[in-house]
């Protein structure tokens, strides 16, 4: 018996075959009457929707086969997808790829195989339709035909599985962004507009608008930075996985981060520390990192009177743990159950009375997610809070 290697394209081809988020999904009427009118046309007792997995083929649909799965090593179909027409197999007991393979003298006694490689619209072949005799034999002209038209509506079906996926996912966004528009942005604007008229009406003058400013400013830059985070964690999900992975020096982004939030920090006599090894790189997103951090701290600045916050890092097997202490007021027990909770998403003033939208950390979280990490937190009211994100990417290496 001779196993097929794995094919030139194989990274890119298993990333091909997990994106369409088929694996172990339940049988679909769909697949199951394309196996059905294969094993009918061809007069085959045996027909599958074939996926090869890294070590395995699995059957997204049957007909003739009670196992669900088998070990690549043995499946002829991780020898058909070397191939872009159909292999075909007359004799298995006179190949030598297969004579002793044992799927061939064993259960099911394959003598017969013919298998379409299902092609994605990148070029990479994920699996087969594939059809399976106990009897050598051949397949006429109107049947390879008919084979290869029936390969291209499974094809057709798994790349129709995507967009559906993406058009959910668009649309589950689309009311993200309305709920949150209308919520957190709508209020503060609201408060602008009436701040305008009264002072166009002549109902306040503009030496008592002055006396106001602060508070117009600080509107303004809170719905800026909500619409930037929108902004930000919408092309995220339209992007999707973590195509702009590189290295990054964290200690550097960090005193970026720390220099643009020293003025605010400064207003509330707060130290920014910046404890990481000038030297440590990380492999990441830059500015989903950036995002993180700058939230980070600024919740910490946020709830924090006086004192210090600071930054640091540790390594372990798997990547990066990025830490930020403060000493401030802590979480309260009801606040942290809506914490990363997108419909229970709720906003607590600062010490100083500053707003928020409580949209940050749940993108952090996301950011985080992207990382193959996540965001945790450890806090005692009164003492201060530390917030962690963990930036598992060695598994991207």
């Amino acid at each position: 018996m001779k196993s097929a290697p794995f094919t030139e394209d194989e990274k890119e081809r298993i990333e091909a075959l997990k994106s369409f988020d088929v694996l172990d999904t339940e049988p679909e009427e769909d697949y199951d009457e394309i196996v059905k009118l294969a094993s009918t046309i061809c007069q085959t007792p045996i027909s599958l929707v074939s996926l090869v997995d890294t070590n395995r083929q699995w059957f997204k649909a049957r007909v003739g086969l009670d196992a669900p799965q088998t070990g690549r090593d043995i499946a002829f179909c991780s020898h058909a997808i070397h191939n872009d027409e159909l292999l075909i197999v007359p004799n298995a007991l006179e190949d030598e790829r297969f004579f002793d393979n044992p799927l061939v003298v064993g259960d099911p006694n394959i003598r017969f195989y013919a298998g379409m490689p299902l092609k994605t619209r990148t070029g990479n072949k994920i699996g087969t339709l594939c059809i399976i005799d106990r009897e050598p034999r051949y397949l006429t002209e109107h049947q390879k035909f008919a084979l290869k038209t029936l390969g291209k509506q499974v094809m057709n079906m798994l790349e129709l599985r995507i967009r559906n996926k993406k058009l959910r996912q668009l649309n589950e966004l689309q009311n993200k962004f309305l709920s949150i528009i209308s919520h957190d942005v709508k209020s503060p604007l609201s408060s602008l507009q009436s701040l305008i008229e009264m002072i166009n009406n002549e109902d306040i003058s503009k030496d008592d608008f002055a006396e106001v400013s602060d508070h117009v400013s600080e509107n303004i830059s809170y719905t800026i930075e909500l619409l930037n985070n929108l902004i930000n964690w919408g092309s995220s999900q339209i992007l999707g996985g973590y195509s702009n992975m590189k290295a990054v020096n964290i200690y550097e982004l960090v005193n970026d981060v720390i220099i643009h939030l020293q003025k605010i920090a400064d207003q509330k006599g707060l130290q920014l520390v910046n404890e990481i090894n000038k030297d440590i790189v990380v492999l990441g997103d830059s500015n989903m990192l950036r995002f993180i951090i700058r939230n980070l701290i600024t919740n910490a600045i946020k709830f924090t009177n006086a004192g210090n916050i600071r930054v640091g890092v540790s390594e372990n097997n798997q990547g990066w743990k990025i830490t930020v202490i403060d000493t401030g007021i802590g979480i309260s027990e009801e606040r942290a159950k809506k914490l990363f909770d997108w419909d229970r998403r709720h906003t607590s003033l600062g010490t100083n009375n500053e707003k928020g939208s409580g949209l940050g950390l749940l993108m952090c979280k996301e950011f985080a997610e992207k990382h193959f990490g996540n965001l945790t937190y450890k806090s005692k009211e009164g003492e201060g809070t530390a917030f962690t994100v963990s930036i598992n990417t060695k598994l991207a290496e």
